[in-house]
């Protein structure tokens, strides 16, 4: 199989994260996980890859809504985790529970973590920078068309 120049983008901006040449997107992916780039905001769509398959399908949304629902106080969008251990941001959430989470968060960063785990459990992604009612609408069933938002796939 030919090499060609691939580019991994950023998925809100389309800027250029890592470049290299290879074969597929999941060598191109490898590669960039091997640099240590931030793939935080990386646009992974059409990325087979390994991992995927290790994350364990559940419904992470309904988990998180069960918490924040019970103490708003646990929802804090304006950081991944608060400094109190006990409140993150609707992403910090996802990957604080899920049993891939804090290994993919290590591997990746935060945003991207949450990212592919909500796009394996729940078939979309939501927009991290919403305030935490629009968060919770998200997390209690309704979709990103929903609430007025482009729905953000990988």
């Amino acid at each position: 199989m030919e090499k060609i120049k691939k580019q991994i983008t950023n998925r809100f901006t389309g800027a250029v994260i890592f470049e290299a040449d290879c074969e597929t997107l999941r060598k191109l992916v490898e590669a960039a996980l091997k640099s240590r780039a931030d793939l935080s905001e990386a646009n992974l769509s059409g990325v087979a890859h390994p991992v995927f398959a290790q994350i364990e399908k559940r419904k992470i949304r309904a988990e998180i809504a069960e918490i924040v629902t019970r103490d708003m106080a646990c929802l804090k969008q304006e950081e991944w985790h608060h400094k109190c251990g006990s409140a993150h941001c609707g992403g910090g959430w996802c990957v604080t529970l899920h049993p891939a989470g804090k290994i993919l968060e290590s591997l990746m960063g935060t945003n991207a973590a949450a990212a592919l785990i909500f796009h394996v459990c729940e078939g979309e992604v939501p927009n991290f920078s919403w305030d935490e009612i629009t968060m919770l609408r998200w997390l209690n069933g309704e979709s990103a068309a929903q609430i007025g938002e482009t729905a953000t796939f990988l």
